[in-house]
């Protein structure tokens, strides 16, 4: 019942918040922050999987040690894309993100976070606030396809981060 209701208000309150609104799209690399987390390993640096086989030649989430890894298994897709959604005065109504990027995480144990993405929908109506945003502006920051992609520089690795010190910068 909370739920059948919740969704019969949210629709009722769009509809008597119908406004003439304009969009459009964009989108910008942002490489510094998405790395392929499956890589072509020296010969006989994979251990053997749990059936015994020792064929592999890809690991996920390897080892950072440059003398087992020879190179990324496959590209990462850095493009930051935006939708915007803006009334008749400019005035921005909603923003999506989309970034190919699994959570970043770093959070202490028996914490719970929104990672990256609750990051930025805490700061982004902050930042367009020259474009002054409606009251109830909606911005959200969703997850792209990041199958084998993650924020681990295997290569060269970052210093160790404070609690939610990651997320902040991502």
């Amino acid at each position: 019942k909370l739920l059948i209701d919740g969704i019969a208000d949210s629709v009722i309150k769009a509809a008597e918040n119908l406004q003439p609104a304009e969009i459009a799209w964009s989108g910008d690399d942002l490489p510094d922050e998405v790395f392929n987390r499956r890589w072509f390993m020296q010969p006989g640096t994979i251990p053997p999987t749990p059936f015994g086989d020792t064929t592999d030649i890809v690991k996920m989430n390897p080892p950072r040690d440059p003398h087992k890894l020879i190179n990324p298994a496959g590209p990462t897709d850095p493009e930051v894309s935006i939708l915007s959604v803006r009334n008749a005065k400019g005035q921005p109504l909603c923003l999506l993100a989309n970034y190919s990027l699994h959570y970043v995480g770093a959070v202490p144990n028996g914490q719970v976070s929104a990672d990256y993405f609750g990051e930025f929908a805490s700061l982004i109506e902050n930042r367009l606030s020259p474009y002054r945003p409606i009251e109830g502006f909606v911005g959200i920051m969703s997850n792209g396809t990041s199958g084998d992609i993650n924020n681990i520089n295997f290569r060269n690795p970052r210093p160790p981060r404070e609690p939610f010190e990651q997320i902040r910068i991502v």
